[in-house]
């Protein structure tokens, strides 16, 4: 719940625009917000917080729903303190709806990952390596290093190049430290497995 509530609060934060970057001044400022805002407002960093919730969850079923309940939950929570602070009008919600579906249909699979992720072995391996693929991959196929045209403000122009080589710096480190640790060695230990009420039944009724 926290990291879904920092990311909300934090991506949020960093839309704001002030008055003095709408003028035209604070260029630099203006460059360096748009950069961070565009990371934080990745796939990538998305999928993450799909990711952890799934790692956190001690059954699989219950990694599905953590996945989508936290992608849910994060996009709720950004939105509307986007409201109240006046970045976002109220349709919002409605207009944004797609990211609500999205959240259902990928967020579920990446918690599952998660629960995997948090597991030694091979498979616990690929799953851990989701996110740091993704970050080095998602710049690329949506085309951040093509800089749009000169009649764009250039902290605009070149926010989608910072951002691109920020998202791959991170996949690339956090890949790397990843690999490094290879299948067995995990980053932190997984929450322990509580009895599925579903398998302790079915296990009664064999007996």
């Amino acid at each position: 719940m926290k990291v879904c509530v920092a990311l909300a609060v934090v991506s949020a934060l960093f839309n704001i625009c002030v008055p003095p970057e709408m003028s035209g001044d604070w260029q630099v400022y203006s460059f360096v917000r748009k950069s961070i805002s565009k990371v934080l407002s990745s796939g990538s960093v998305w999928a993450a917080v799909a990711l952890y919730a799934g790692w956190k969850a001690p059954r699989p079923r219950l990694a599905l729903v953590a996945g989508v309940a936290a992608a849910e939950g994060t996009l709720l929570v950004h939105y509307l303190l986007g409201v109240a602070l006046g970045i976002y009008e109220m349709n919002i919600l409605w207009s944004n709806n797609i990211w609500f579906f999205a959240g259902v249909l990928y967020c579920g699979p990446l918690g599952l990952c998660g629960w995997y992720a948090a597991r030694a072995g091979w498979l616990g391996l690929a799953a851990r390596m989701i996110v740091p693929v993704g970050a080095v991959l998602e710049p690329f196929v949506l085309r951040h290093f093509d800089v749009p045209y000169q009649q764009i403000p250039w902290p605009e122009r070149y926010s989608n190049v910072s951002s691109g080589v920020l998202l791959v710096v991170l996949g690339v480190v956090t890949g790397a430290f990843v690999l490094q640790r290879g299948p067995y060695r995990l980053i932190s230990v997984p929450p322990a497995e509580a009895a599925d009420p579903v398998d302790e039944q079915v296990a009664g009724e064999q007996k």
